[in-house]
Order: structure tokens, then sequence, then C-alpha cells
């Protein structure tokens, strides 16, 4: 870190250059963020104007979709996929003689026999209880 402080304050343009290489990078991002933004915001009105959502109905799926991606992001996946369990409606469904698990709303399939086996004992026992109700 000293070499770097070192050779900006002895060479001027070197550090201008990474100022500017810096300000540019962070540009690229706010613009990223509001294209991203705008394209949100697109969606949200077409939902709204053209399909009939509620302003709020649109709200809540953002923000379930925003809590979900902060909790997978935060938490291990099968950590966090226990509580979305209680929240979500899914269904356990048999394919090529698997147990496979399916939250509809996520867009999520997990195999029961992978997911049982990743957990710990106490959250494979709170897994199949979720599942037996």
């Amino acid at each position: 870190m000293d070499t770097i402080v070192t050779l900006v304050t002895e060479h001027p343009i070197i550090g201008i250059g990474i100022m500017i290489v810096a300000v540019m990078l962070i540009i690229s991002i706010v613009k990223s963020l509001f294209k991203v933004a705008m394209v949100v915001t697109v969606i949200g009105l077409v939902l709204v104007v053209f399909f009939g959502f509620k302003p709020q109905e649109v709200i809540d799926k953002g923000k379930d979709l925003t809590d979900t991606g902060t909790t997978l992001f935060e938490d291990n996946s099968d950590t966090g996929l226990l509580g979305m369990l209680s929240k979500e409606n899914f269904l356990i469904t048999e394919e090529n003689g698997q147990t496979i698990l399916e939250i509809k709303s996520l867009g999520v399939k997990y195999n029961v026999d992978d997911l049982l086996s990743k957990l710990d004992n106490e959250k494979s026992k709170e897994l199949e209880q979720i599942i037996e109700k």
C-alpha cells in the first residue's frame, strides 16, 4: 500500500489517471443500477396497466423477491429454504424414482434426498416435519 501512495505522490499524472478510472467505474456502476431500476419500473407498470395487477400486489411481490434473494445471499441456501417452505406453497412429486420438492412461486426444484443429506440432523427433522404437513 505504501508503494502505491508513494507512486501516486511522486507521479501526479498516474494519480490523475487512477482517479479518472475510479470515477469512470463509479459512473458505470450508477448507470447500470439506473438501467436496472428503469427496467423494473417498466415491468411493474406493464403488470399494473395491461395485466390488471393492483399496485400493492406488485410491490408485495417485489418485496418478497428481494427478501428471498437476500435470504439466499446471506444465509446458506439450505437453511434459508426451511424458512421459505413454511411461508410458501410447495409441491412434492416423483420424477425418475426421485422425490422432488418444488416451490412454484420461486421456480425452484430440490431433490429431497440430496437436501436431507446436506442438512444436519436437527434441520433434516425440521424439513421432514414441514413436508409432512
